[in-house]
């Protein structure tokens, strides 16, 4: 699924239709509530913030800083909101208690056993943004 506003490009019938092809649904935040789109509206700050500091002279270098900032966000920057982890670690802790890895459920949370036996605190699951991009 995705969530956007309301803006020409995202009301198109082409978008419909792209997203139609990739059997994606779209969800579309009411009008005039930008604060419905949160979440998406940081990452691409973010993501704007880390692409400014590049110099780009050609797509494939577009291409490869973008690749470049998606694994940073994903895999390095601690988010807040996961109570100061990754998405990547966010979202395995809670497949681990899908069966992936051994995790105890608990109120609040999550959590997940270390290889020593120590328990790690992972918080409930919440509006998780993991970005991906195609690069053809």
């Amino acid at each position: 699924m995705i969530q956007s506003d309301n803006g020409s490009g995202f009301i198109s019938r082409e978008f419909a239709q792209v997203l139609r092809e990739h059997a994606v649904t779209q969800h579309r935040i009411q009008p005039h509530t930008p604060e419905q789109n949160a979440f998406v509206e940081r990452v691409f700050r973010t993501l704007g913030e880390r692409l400014d500091a590049h110099e780009l002279d050609a797509v494939g270098q577009a291409r490869s800083a973008i690749a470049e900032i998606i694994d940073w966000y994903n895999h390095t920057r601690l988010h807040g909101e996961l109570r100061d982890i990754p998405p990547v670690e966010y979202e395995q802790a809670h497949l681990a208690v899908a069966g992936d890895r051994p995790a105890e459920a608990r109120a609040g949370g999550i959590s997940l056993r270390s290889p020593s036996g120590s328990l790690r605190s992972i918080p409930s699951p919440q509006p998780t943004i993991l970005i991906t991009a195609e690069t053809k």
